[in-house]
């Protein structure tokens, strides 16, 4: 029998590019937070951890009202460390494969399903949208795309690039890390070349990207509209 692959959400940072005041995981986003359009949006069948640090209490309540099951640990250190540190605490709680998602990003559902199967590492890149990207070379390796190198962005960069997500399917025991208590892409890119998948996913890092962030919610809400009307109709 498989062992389920393990959702690690990284929450534990003061969000301050966002200039909220709140962990970004507790902003809410027409009409909810950001912790909880998550949680909604992942399949209950699949074990979460997430990883907390600045507002630990209030990002706990959250997730708790949204789903029981979900695990906790806390990066006492978030003030001097990044979300890599507190990502390595949320992955020594899985018994398997790692799926990383930071607390500003909400992929769509499909995407997240396809990257929980993954079996090798691989990493969720998208089109350049952000203000402030990790642009991340690629190559085409036959039918594959592999992720080659992972830089902050310049305009120079944009030429055939992509950005990095942040949702990465690794295993802690196998895949080569770094040893950065700093960024994710600092922490998983020792393990490049890797597999890459385009997903569909926004990310809420700069006041800027809000307009985005909320167009992009509301296309999932009216998915998921469509699916629950779908099921209706059958039954």
């Amino acid at each position: 029998m498989s062992v389920p692959t393990t959702i690690v959400i990284s929450a534990g940072g003061r969000g301050s590019r966002l200039g909220m005041g709140r962990n970004k995981a507790l902003v809410e986003v027409d009409g909810k937070s950001l912790i909880r359009w998550q949680l909604e949006l992942l399949p209950r069948d699949t074990p979460v951890v997430v990883g907390l640090g600045y507002q630990s209490e209030q990002v706990m309540a959250e997730a708790r009202a949204v789903r029981s099951d979900v695990a906790f640990v806390v990066n006492s250190t978030y003030e001097t460390t990044g979300a890599a540190a507190t990502l390595i605490k949320g992955a020594a709680l899985a018994f398997g494969r790692v799926l990383s998602l930071p607390a500003d990003l909400i992929v769509h559902p499909a995407d997240i399903r396809m990257m929980l199967c993954r079996e090798v590492d691989t990493a969720g890149i998208v089109p350049l949208t952000s203000v402030d990207p990790v642009s991340v070379r690629t190559t085409q390796l036959g039918d594959h795309l592999m992720a080659t190198g992972a830089v902050r962005y310049t305009a120079q960069d944009r030429q055939g690039m992509y950005e990095w997500s942040g949702l990465v399917n690794y295993d802690p025991l196998t895949t080569r890390l770094g040893h950065s208590q700093g960024h994710v892409f600092e922490y998983i890119t020792p393990g490049f070349p890797m597999a890459a998948k385009v997903i569909r996913a926004r990310e809420l890092d700069f006041a800027e990207e809000l307009p985005a962030m909320v167009s992009w919610l509301r296309q999932l809400s009216v998915l998921g509209h469509e699916r629950r009307d779908a099921v209706h109709a059958d039954t």
